[in-house]
């Protein structure tokens, strides 16, 4: 087997999948044995072949753990013992032994790299560096993961910002094209912004802010998704609901606002929120097209408040599908 080095494991970070990546850049000292990662879904309660070397189709394999009623996350941290995967290796891989190592990340499981051969198996057939370079691609996506969730998101808030606004728009816009639903999104400005701020410290803004956003999440769905788009801006993006469904929400959550006295340190605070809405596929073309006009149009109109805008169609313009009413 070649030995395995942290330039090839870097090099093995940069690739689409870096599991099978780093297998495939294993080679076994057997050609009979086979090496598989079965990686755990704890939603789908599953271990599932990820990546495999060896002579032999990987694809949809797995195994189903609901078939052991006494299965816990226990058993994988000394999987030579557990039957199902015993079985597994036997029926599915046609292998007579088995050697498994469990992959754990930061607690909690990642799944089980297994070697399986039709003779004798032993722990020194496993070079603990295989576990150790899984465990290394799973910290650093992991740590990616979190690295991604902080750029887009708003701290003073607890909310996306912008940029993770404009990332789910264009899932939903895509996810919208696909089932040929509609998505609107609506952009609430606080009313006389900057007048209000001056009085204010960055600690009673964020504040404020902040009581703004969770009364806009307390209004919404589990699927709807609110975002604070900076300077008294808050976006929100309604999927299976058109252009009148989400006047409605708005004008709910204008009357919301308008009742609500707000305390901001010892201060009570009264303001109002105006609105711009756009609808995909109704009114624009894109999910770049439905947060931009919508930022837009809300930030032109400097009139009084307590506004609804509803975002007009371009000239020419051809709905990607239509959506009955």
């Amino acid at each position: 087997m070649n030995p395995l080095t942290f330039s090839s494991v870097f090099q093995v970070l940069k690739q689409k999948d870096p599991y099978k990546g780093l297998l495939q850049s294993l080679q076994l000292t057997h050609k009979e044995d086979v090496l598989c990662f079965l990686q755990y879904h704890s939603a789908r309660h599953v271990l599932v072949v990820r990546a495999g070397v060896g002579d032999m189709n990987f694809e949809n394999l797995g195994i189903p753990l609901s078939q052991d009623k006494k299965f816990d996350l226990e058993r994988m941290k000394n999987p030579n013992g557990f039957e199902l995967l015993k079985q597994f290796v036997n029926e599915a891989l046609e292998k007579s032994s088995f050697f498994a190592y469990p992959v754990f990340v930061n607690e909690d499981p990642l799944g089980l790299l297994v070697l399986s051969s039709n003779r004798s198996l032993s722990a020194k057939d496993f070079p603990m560096e295989w576990v150790e370079a899984l465990e290394l691609i799973a910290n650093y996506r992991l740590m990616v993961r979190q690295l991604s969730q902080v750029e887009n998101f708003s701290l003073d808030t607890d909310l996306l910002n912008r940029k993770g606004f404009e990332i789910h728009a264009h899932r939903e816009v895509a996810r919208s094209r696909r089932t040929e639903s509609p998505l609107s999104a609506i952009v609430f400005k606080v009313d006389a912004f900057e007048d209000l701020s001056k009085s204010m410290n960055g600690l009673q803004i964020r504040n404020w802010m902040r009581a703004i956003g969770k009364l806009l999440r307390a209004q919404s769905r589990l699927n709807d998704q609110v975002s604070y788009l900076g300077d008294g801006l808050f976006g929100t993006l309604l999927p299976h609901t058109n252009l009148e469904g989400a006047k409605v929400k708005a004008r709910r959550i204008q009357g919301l606002v308008r009742e609500a006295e707000l305390r901001v340190g010892s201060a009570k605070l009264k303001f109002s929120l105006s609105c711009a809405i756009n609808e995909y596929p109704r009114l624009c073309e894109d999910d770049i097209s439905l947060v931009e006009r919508a930022i837009d149009l809300v930030q032109m109109f400097r009139e009084e408040s307590n506004q609804v805008l509803e975002v007009q169609t371009r000239p020419h313009f051809q709905a990607d599908f239509l959506v009955e009413s």
